[in-house]
């Protein structure tokens, strides 16, 4: 009998085993689950399991599986058509999450904290590397997302924004709702904290935060998400999750009589990543990778063009490597670099000598540069104390001569009729005194 007792436990733990599993999948239990030595009545009563028990067991389950549905997060890089960034989605990803509100240092923002739809300009403390252009002032908003450009208040949600989730969140409805930053030389934090929907606040709290790291490096943290993203409404504010770049173009327009410059946004690249990766406790982290605007010379730039999927040319006039697309591209196409701009190693080598020569050349003149400019400076000089001594000395000659004559034939000899005169009878000296 002990054997027996013995079996029907491991029969019974198996059996358990069998029916999670077959549950997960909705596959029907009681068809496939019915072993064949023992009878499941018997196996429930004598573990305490009854027919009631048991589909309270699948309804849980199946309940675990929709929420990993609309909740779908895997540990893996996702691939993206763009070249910018690599992405890397992380399931767990606790371990990245940094509270502001119990980190020294971090900066409880009320102008953001109390108001919807507020904005608020920053000064970094470092260069951030965005789309490899060094970005200093940013714009922290109430809507979930950091501006990065030169955008105005209309524009400033669809253009150059690194958005952890951007939608329409007012912290003015709760008083429990914040906005903290947090800046330490090497990465700056921005968290948004227990804020709600404006147009569905009984959704809940969400809790999020965007780290920019002076590598480059952009990292999204989610503490707490209420409800599934792809159930946020679009209908009064974007809804967004990635980053985008733009470069402008500034237009002149006749508009109602009135000449005015327009400025045109054009998005060269945008990474929007998808909705259904974000729930408690996930991050995502987004990695720069090499591109042109981060080679500084005619070489590097043409290494980036060989090493990366950018084709990268150098703009000798700009002294800028670019493949023609990105923040600086009016600059770019203003100074006919798209028809100028050098596309091979050797063309560089070949500016790099007509440069030395250029210096060279620059030197040798030089010298008398300096001679020219010192002598035109002790030139100035002195006409200044003439000038300075004719007008404090009036009845002197010069002073005469300034004051009747003009500068211009104050050097010539005067004539005869003012050695004649007396000084003090002449009309000149009356105005004077006078």
């Amino acid at each position: 009998m002990f054997w027996l007792l013995w079996l029907e436990r491991k029969l019974v733990t198996l059996l358990r085993i069998v029916l999670l599993f077959l549950a997960t999948f909705d596959v029907s239990i009681r068809s496939r689950c019915q072993p064949q030595a023992f009878s499941i009545d018997k196996i429930q009563e004598d573990k305490g399991l009854t027919r009631s028990t048991l589909p309270r067991i699948t309804e849980e389950l199946v309940k675990i599986r929709k929420k990993r549905e609309t909740h779908t997060v895997s540990n893996t890089t996702v691939q993206d058509n763009h070249t910018y960034y690599a992405i890397e989605v992380l399931h767990e990803g606790q371990h990245l999450w940094s509270d502001l509100r119990e980190r020294v240092g971090s900066v409880l923002d009320d102008h953001l904290s109390g108001k919807g739809l507020a904005i608020k300009n920053l000064e970094l403390s470092f260069e951030f590397p965005y789309y490899g252009h060094n970005v200093t002032t940013i714009t922290l908003t109430t809507g979930g997302f950091v501006n990065l450009g030169t955008s105005n208040s209309r524009q400033i949600a669809n253009f150059q924004y690194v958005a952890p989730l951007m939608a329409y969140f007012n912290p003015s409805l709760k008083n429990n709702s914040h906005v903290y930053h947090f800046d330490n030389g090497n990465e700056f934090i921005v968290q948004w904290s227990s804020v709600f929907l404006h147009d569905n606040p009984d959704a809940g709290g969400f809790t999020f935060q965007c780290m920019l790291n002076r590598t480059g490096e952009i990292v999204f943290s989610y503490h707490k998400i209420p409800i599934p993203v792809a159930n946020i409404s679009s209908a009064e504010h974007s809804v967004n999750i990635g980053i985008s770049d733009a470069y402008y173009v500034d237009k002149l327009r006749h508009y109602y009589g009135i000449w005015q410059i327009f400025r045109i946004f054009y998005t060269y690249d945008a990474v929007h990543i998808n909705k259904s990766f974000v729930a408690d406790n996930t991050a995502i982290i987004l990695r720069p990778k090499k591109n042109c605007v981060g080679a500084k010379t005619c070489a590097e730039c043409m290494e980036a063009r060989r090493t990366t999927e950018f084709q990268c040319t150098w703009c000798s006039k700009l002294k800028r490597c670019s493949d023609g697309f990105d923040r600086y591209r009016s600059e770019w196409l203003g100074a006919d670099c798209n028809k100028s701009a050098i596309t091979q190693s050797e063309n560089c080598i070949i500016q790099t000598k007509e440069q030395v020569q250029e210096q060279e050349s620059a030197t040798d003149l030089a010298p008398w540069l300096i001679a020219v400019i010192c002598a035109c400076a002790v030139a100035l000089i002195i006409l200044g104390a003439w000038l300075v001594y004719a007008f404090t000395h009036p009845n002197s000659r010069s002073g005469l001569c300034l004051i009747q004559q003009g500068p211009g034939r104050c050097c010539k000899k005067a004539p005869d009729k003012y050695a004649e005169r007396s000084p003090t009878n002449s009309s000149v000296f009356n105005k004077v005194l006078f």
